[in-house]
């Protein structure tokens, strides 16, 4: 799904204007990359929680030309699902 799909949708279900619907997404979008960016991390209740880990230094291998490389440390974005969240994502994929 994309973000096109879920303005669609979310004009669909509520009513909005799709330029309304938009605005807010765009908005939130925002909200949650600033947030982490500011090293917060945002509790969802019922959904999940996105927050940032760092990942330590490591050295890796560059394949082409067989040479070992530094990899530096760097935080990276995640998101954990809620435990419910998580048990309807199971269930759902179970049935299948």
């Amino acid at each position: 799904m994309t973000k096109t799909d879920i303005i669609k949708c979310v004009s669909k279900q509520t009513g909005v204007d799709r330029e309304t619907v938009t605005s807010v997404i765009e908005s939130y979008v925002n909200t949650v990359k600033s947030t982490l960016i500011e090293g917060e991390s945002i509790n969802f209740r019922n959904f999940g929680t996105f927050y940032l880990k760092r990942r330590a230094p490591k050295t890796g291998r560059n394949l082409m030309t067989n040479t070992t490389i530094l990899i530096p440390a760097h935080k990276v974005a995640l998101f954990k699902p809620s435990k419910e969240f998580a048990d309807a994502i199971a269930s759902a994929t179970t049935e299948e």
